[in-house]
């Protein structure tokens, strides 16, 4: 003889939510195909960006104080204003870009390079001192001059707010420094700000066309990023070449194995496949 004993509800429920949450389990391991469009995000050390936050403190302290310091440092904010401003003749414009230029390798000419780079520091913490509203509001935009709009461009700020740690913004401003001053944007940027500034442009910008952000992405690399096979997987998906995406993808799988770069994977060969066969369609 059997006996049966009703269920009571409250048991009836568990036993339910037990077998949905066993089934999704299920459902969420299953292999399936997944476009891979999002490349992984910036990764930088702690340790070594404050590191150089140090240094740059220190340098900015060391900055010469001399006659050409000062007239490179005048310049400068000359040239930050009329950035906010925004409307100037092209011949104004060009000579005080000569003029910043002649000026900085005067300094460094007279002082050494560090001399020039503890000014690029002294305009970093101006810079720092701009967010935290302790400069008056003439000195802070001269000091930001056209940086916000440089900090738009790139996707670090989205209505008037940043976005990205402030490490970041620091490098941009490093690298506006040494395009107004004559040199390369990346100019004497330690490794950790070539991280940052590679990182980002070539897996957050979307601006940047594709062919530079995989170069940038190189770059990147070689100052100790991480993830490079996925980012590169996703790239040359979105560029329409899922075959070799397929091959960097599977890489990325090989060295970190996730659900997520499994079914990245999965997606891009289904798309090389899709392509094989439009290719080979009469």
């Amino acid at each position: 003889m059997k006996i049966h004993v009703p269920m009571s509800e409250a048991v009836a429920a568990s036993v339910l939510f037990a077998v949905y949450v066993g089934c999704g389990a299920v459902l969420f391991v299953l292999p399936r195909a997944v476009m891979p469009l999002e490349p992984p995000s910036l990764s930088l050390p702690r340790a070594e960006a404050l590191a150089v936050m140090r240094e740059d403190e220190l340098a900015a302290k060391k900055a010469p104080e001399g006659e050409r310091a000062r007239a490179l440092w005048a310049l400068y904010l000359e040239q930050g204003t009329m950035e906010r401003v925004g409307v100037e003749e092209s011949s104004s414009y060009e000579l005080r870009r000569e003029a910043l230029a002649a000026a900085y390798k005067g300094v460094v000419a007279q002082s050494g390079e560090a001399a020039g780079l503890g000014l690029r520091a002294k305009s970093v913490l101006a810079v720092e001192a701009a967010l935290d509203l302790e400069l008056p509001e003439a000195q802070a935009h001269a000091n930001f001059g056209a940086l916000s709009a440089m900090l738009q461009r790139e996707g670090a700020s989205r209505d008037a707010r940043l976005v990205v740690p402030r490490f970041l913004v620091r490098v941009f401003q490093k690298a506006r420094w040494n395009l107004l001053v004559g040199e390369v944007a990346n100019h004497a940027l330690a490794r950790v700000e070539r991280r940052a500034f590679y990182g980002w442009q070539s897996l957050h910008v979307e601006r940047v066309p594709l062919p530079q952000r995989i170069e940038a992405l190189h770059e990147y690399g070689q100052a100790g990023g991480v993830y490079l096979e996925e980012a590169l997987g996703v790239l040359l998906f979105r560029m329409g070449d899922s075959a070799k995406a397929a091959e960097a993808l599977t890489a990325a799988y090989s060295k970190n194995p996730s659900l997520r770069l499994r079914n990245y994977a999965a997606g891009a060969r289904l798309a090389a496949a899709a392509a094989l066969e439009d290719a080979d369609a009469p």
